[in-house]
């Protein structure tokens, strides 16, 4: 069995010159670098401060000499804290908490050839935590499906190919439009 955990934290802040304005051309052939000129002030608009937790273990078990079974699951605990630099009122805490899983069997009738299979949940924020925005705070993690099935000959001399077929499938997908233009509401829910 293997266990363990993960700590990581993010400061970020986010600073540009949006929104942009003109157009500019450069020369294909003759470019001149020169400066970076604009109109409008580069400026922070926003920064961030992610937290993240998270715990996991994975484990084999011989069942028989030809099959295996393995497990894995894994527990995140994001929190992040945005505040707006411009606009103050707009800046929020959000914290989210995920479980993704896996199962699946190894099994292996003789010594160079084995077939693999697993089934594994997982989930995914709306977008990027770090530069999560007001709109998206509130929505749930997006989570996913996927099932695969392989066979992997085993070659003496470290090297050989892999057949595997796989399904994905994402579920609990904000659409860009938001909620509003949802036309299955059971793939746009808010926390």
């Amino acid at each position: 069995m293997v266990a363990g955990f993960g700590i990581n934290r993010i400061d970020f802040k986010h600073t540009n010159n949006s929104p942009f304005s003109g157009t500019s051309s450069v020369s294909p052939v003759n470019f001149d670098p020169g400066l970076f000129v604009s109109p409008i002030p580069t400026v922070p608009s926003f920064s961030s401060v992610t937290n993240q937790y998270a715990l996991f273990a994975e484990d084999r078990l011989s069942v028989t000499v030809q099959l295996s079974l393995v497990a894995g699951v894994r527990q995140d605990q994001p929190t992040i804290a945005r505040t707006d630099l411009i606009a103050p009122a707009n800046g929020f805490d959000k914290s989210f908490s995920a479980t993704s899983w896996r199962g699946g069997a190894v099994y292996t009738p003789v010594k160079e050839f084995a077939f693999y299979g697993q089934y594994s949940v997982a989930v995914d924020p709306v977008g990027n935590l770090i530069t999560l925005t007001l709109p998206n705070k509130n929505f749930q993690l997006s989570t996913g499906k996927q099932a695969e099935g392989s066979r992997m000959p085993r070659r003496r001399w470290r090297c050989g190919s892999t057949i595997c077929l796989t399904r994905f499938m994402r579920l609990a997908v904000r659409p860009r439009s938001g909620c509003s233009a949802c036309r299955a509401p059971r793939n746009c829910r808010s926390m």
